[in-house]
């Protein structure tokens, strides 16, 4: 039995992000750079307005005020290339460019027009109400570094530079098994003894989630020859996703024919709860990740094992939830001899971050991943814990930072 640490190690310490292919802006919503990406031009990419108003030569307001108003000559549209001249305004838009000549932008609220002229009726200085050239980003400037996901903030920020095309890490590929006679299809009615088939979708929606595509689905029965083929089928795949078949019972064929395939048993069993029963593996080279067959097991596996492999592959730079000090708002009666892991709700209250910890927390529970954004972490070897006592948690809702 290996630690938490330990298994994770063994995937990433074996595996190394997928290549690179160059693809369309707009295709690249939670993809990562394969490269830094520098700015190839200033943005913005000529002095602006800031504000309604007139561009001016500041030094032509000078000592204006309300009771000894300054008389500019009130210009219409320049000429392309032509400069604003001395003792002239024109009128600017917000976000309009400055013309030649101007230094500052007069605002409308400070002045008085009629027919010829603008009056001044306050001061400005240089550079007041413009915003200026390359004052966002300068040219050059690297404005996303390799392994940073593009999230809509960043593909606006790029298509304002005019980059319409970058390289970015392939998505890894995912092939997902449920293993099992008694699993049935979600619109089928269980029979006696069977259940619905809950991983198929919401493994797959977090593999999806962590940036991967699931490119193959089946459900297979408890049929080791069965089983073989579909692992087969799968070789298309950078990643193989098994869910049940990991433990120790007369119908849990997994770890027998990853061996008859020539596969490479990095670990079996995980020092945690739940959890317990997962395989790692390499097949062909391509890693494989056995989970419990139980929903709520399975999807702690994945969201501690599976997804920062998945971000690895896929080329993310930050692979771990952040981490926070919680108190618990109510104790937890049992020992917990494994690491465990309690899903929980933690909110802010006067003295910092409160852990609530859900009821349901055994392996067959997915509703109480619904109501989740924490894992609370008990240290292998607790007792039974106590109201107010401090842990650390992970925070499911917040985004990888290390």
């Amino acid at each position: 039995m290996v630690s938490l640490e330990e298994a994770l190690e063994s995937l990433l310490g074996r595996t190394g992000a997928l290549d690179a292919e160059e693809v369309a802006l707009a295709e690249t919503h939670g993809r990562v750079p394969a490269g830094d990406i520098c700015a190839p031009v200033d943005l913005p990419a000529f002095d602006r307005s800031a504000m309604d108003g007139y561009a001016v030569r500041s030094s032509d307001t000078a000592g204006a005020r309300e009771e000894a108003q300054v008389r500019l000559v009130l210009r219409g549209e320049l000429p392309a290339g032509a400069s604003l001249q001395p003792g002239e305004a024109v009128r600017v838009a917000t976000g309009g460019p400055l013309p030649r000549g101007a230094d500052a932008v007069l605002v409308v609220e400070a002045t008085r027009e009629d027919a010829a002229a603008v009056w001044a009726r306050a001061a400005v200085r240089p550079r007041d109400n413009v915003i200026r050239r390359g004052s966002d980003v300068s040219r050059g400037t690297v404005v996303l570094e390799r392994g940073t996901q593009l999230d809509a903030a960043a593909l606006g920020l790029l298509a304002g530079l005019g980059v319409t095309r970058i390289r970015v890490f392939r998505r890894p590929r995912v092939h997902l098994l449920v293993t099992g006679d008694e699993v049935v299809a979600p619109h089928e009615e269980p029979g006696p003894g069977q259940i619905r088939d809950q991983n198929s979708l919401g493994i797959g929606w977090a593999c999806r989630e962590a940036g991967a595509e699931v490119v193959g689905c089946a459900r297979v029965g408890d049929d080791p020859d069965r089983l073989r083929e579909a692992l087969t089928a799968g070789r298309g795949a950078e990643v193989i996703l098994v869910s049940g078949g990991v433990s120790v019972g007369r119908r849990d064929f997994l770890r027998r024919v990853v061996a008859e395939m020539g596969g490479e048993e990095l670990f079996w069993r995980v020092h945690m709860r739940p959890g317990k029963s997962a395989l790692g593996a390499l097949v062909d080279g391509r890693p494989l990740v056995g989970l419990a067959g139980s929903p709520g097991s399975a999807m702690l596996t994945f969201q501690l094992l599976v997804r920062p492999l998945l971000r690895h592959l896929g080329g993310h730079r930050y692979l771990a939830r952040p981490r926070v000090p919680v108190r618990l708002a109510e104790g937890f009666p049992k020992a917990s001899p494994r690491p465990r892991y309690l899903r929980a709700t933690v909110g802010e209250d006067a003295a910092g971050p409160m852990a609530h910890l859900i009821s349901g927390q055994g392996s067959d529970s997915t509703f109480s991943w619904l109501r989740a954004n924490a894992l609370v972490v008990v240290p292998g070897g607790s007792g039974p814990l106590a109201a107010g006592e401090s842990l650390e948690a992970i925070m499911l809702d917040r985004p990888e930072e290390h």
